[in-house]
């Protein structure tokens, strides 16, 4: 059975947004007249792949839950003011991977615990719009109660057997296995190596661009069979 449906994360897999994260937690910190927030707490909510609620809980845990959404909410002005879209990059050759993804006839959903409107704003600036027939925001990975209802119903794949989820973070890898599909880390990305090892992934990609082969989209173009152990 081949991969019908790839369910691919944003921050650390399809783009480099880790500038644009530091820079809106730093313009965060200043309009609140804090101390800037240590580049390894930093870092490290980066490579947990955490939603905003749960970074800003982890950055500032004297915060209830109150003041925690009133900051959630300047982050996001902050982020989608500008910061987000010049701060970010796509990684190399994401369109043509994109391209090749799309002619093999994979249906790709964008699942991500960042915000739509972020995300958006990034694929526009772009032009990478049109590869997606969905995109999730706020997923709240590795949980799956946003699998259920806003994917599993309206997906081509009808087993998830034929769904991959791509992702850099133990939270993607820990999502692909709650719902039962293939997990394919993709290793460039912010995930601390080995903890998304030992989640085992079926595959491992070092570059964007190997994901095809991952797929088993041969040089016509056609995918030929479902996705195996993958790379080493």
């Amino acid at each position: 059975m081949r991969c019908q449906t790839l369910l691919i994360d944003f921050d650390g897999t399809l783009f480099d947004t880790r500038d644009a994260i530091r820079l809106s937690l730093a313009a965060l910190a200043e309009l609140h007249g804090q101390a800037p927030f240590a580049p390894d707490a930093v870092n490290a909510v980066i490579d947990a792949g955490l939603t905003l609620d749960d970074m800003l809980r982890q950055l500032m845990p004297e915060l209830g839950d109150d003041r925690r959404a009133s900051r959630a909410e300047d982050y996001r002005r902050i982020y989608n003011g500008g910061v987000g879209v010049r701060a970010s990059r796509p990684y190399p050759e994401l369109a043509a991977t994109l391209d090749r993804i799309a002619a093999a006839g994979i249906e790709m959903i964008l699942v991500s615990n960042k915000g739509e409107v972020s995300i958006r704003d990034a694929l526009d600036h772009h032009g990478l719009d049109g590869y997606f027939r969905d995109l999730i925001g706020l997923a709240g990975k590795p949980d799956t109660a946003a699998f259920r209802r806003r994917i599993a119903p309206h997906m081509a794949a009808t087993d998830a057997a034929a769904v991959m989820v791509v992702g850099d973070t133990p939270a993607d890898l820990l999502y692909a296995r709650a719902i039962g599909a293939h997990g394919c880390w993709a290793r460039y990305g912010y995930g601390a190596e080995a903890a998304c090892r030992a989640l085992a992934p079926a595959a491992t990609i070092n570059r964007l661009n190997e994901l095809p082969a991952v797929l088993m989209i041969n040089d016509a173009g056609m995918a030929t069979a479902a996705p195996g152990d993958g790379r080493p």
